[in-house]
């Protein structure tokens, strides 16, 4: 019985290292991502006919495995939820269409409460970037294009919010020349973007 959860755990882990290299396909890493859980739930059931064999190292495995796939799948809601925004159709002038902005900014707030628990713009900078350092190198990437997009879609008079986001993205994504477009679009410098 041992060894048919440990199988079970290996099918996971293995399922689990594919979907992580399909961040890129939210609907094939959602996929994945289910598959590793059914292969838990394999695992959990073996461990349920006989509890005797499950010492405490395989309790750490299993419990393990629960914690990474639970990860994985609400990293996966957010990234489809940031699709689902139409992330990649932004328009960065906030003149001519600021209130698909306002609603796409509203969009990437909410998705960040119900993912993480962070909210936007609300507290110590520090902290929410603390918070996005912590989360899965695989899904950086997609929260540092959010809090672009959120530099983006700021409504123009609003300078706090445009300058806490910032403060949390130099503290997360040091890259200079992410830095410069970040800095022309929050200084609305078209000139720069050229």
């Amino acid at each position: 019985m041992n060894d048919e959860i440990q199988h079970a755990l290996i099918d996971a882990q293995t399922v689990r290292k594919l979907g992580l290299t399909l961040t890129d396909d939210p609907e094939r890493w959602t996929v994945a991502v289910t598959s590793g859980a059914e292969d838990l739930k394999r695992a959990d059931a073996f461990a349920l006919q006989d509890p005797s064999i499950v010492d405490g190292v395989l309790k750490q495995k299993l419990a393990a495995m629960r914690s990474q796939l639970e990860a994985d799948d609400r990293d996966c809601r957010f990234v489809r939820r940031l699709n689902a925004t139409g992330m990649n159709g932004i328009v960065w002038n906030a003149h001519r269409c600021g209130s698909r902005n306002i609603v796409m900014l509203e969009a990437i707030r909410a998705a960040f409460v119900e993912q993480f628990g962070l909210k936007l713009n609300a507290g110590n900078s520090s902290e929410f970037a603390e918070a996005i350092r912590q989360t899965d190198v695989v899904i950086l990437p997609y929260l540092v294009d959010a809090l672009d997009i959120c530099v983006g879609c700021a409504p123009k008079g609003d300078t706090r919010q445009r300058q806490w986001t910032l403060e949390v993205l130099r503290l997360v994504d040091d890259d200079p020349w992410r830095t410069a477009i970040r800095k022309a679009i929050s200084t609305d410098d078209a000139r720069k973007l050229e």
